[in-house]
């Protein structure tokens, strides 16, 4: 992981590499930053790293120091909250006995009354590959409720794949 220098900013965007894609192109003596400042990128990318659920963190550096803010109420507004169910089925759902809190079933009489919520960072919701591939792989063994733009998503390839099956 590395900062990119941003110049006329104090900070840069925090991202990450494969080391064989790194290089360094030059060091200049004497241009290094405070031990403050780079305190304050490592807190950054700790919060980061939090929020992201992985190591690739956007390519918008406003986003991502709201999202790195030392201010909660800042970083909550960044958060995208993915809420999915997974159908009854007579499912015993299993929880961490250390768990923060455990979201209570709905109503028994839905199809889907164990919800799950992730608060997500922007870039993960748009765009995780993984994060869909894992979603999608449930197939209608999921109703996605937000944010709308997945769960439209989520419908259209179901969609699509019923189409297939229909044309045979």
């Amino acid at each position: 992981m590395f900062e990119e220098d941003s110049i006329g900013t104090g900070v840069g965007l925090i991202r990450s590499e494969r080391i064989d894609r790194l290089a360094l192109r030059r060091s200049e003596r004497g241009n290094r930053r405070s031990d403050e400042a780079h305190s304050q990128a490592l807190r950054r990318l700790e919060l980061l790293l939090h929020h992201s659920g992985g190591i690739y963190f956007g390519s918008d550096l406003k986003t991502q120091l709201r999202l790195s803010s030392p201010n909660a109420r800042i970083r909550a507004k960044q958060l995208v909250t993915l809420r999915f169910s997974k159908p009854l089925a007579g499912e015993h759902w299993w929880h961490h006995p250390d768990a923060p809190h455990v979201l209570e079933p709905g109503s028994p009489s839905d199809t889907h009354p164990y919800p799950v919520e992730l608060d997500l960072s922007p870039w993960t919701g748009e765009r995780d590959i993984d994060l869909r591939n894992w979603l999608f792989g449930f197939g209608a063994g999921i109703r996605i409720d937000s944010p709308e733009a997945l769960r439209d998503e989520h419908r259209q390839k179901l969609e699509t794949a019923l189409a297939v099956y229909k044309a045979a």
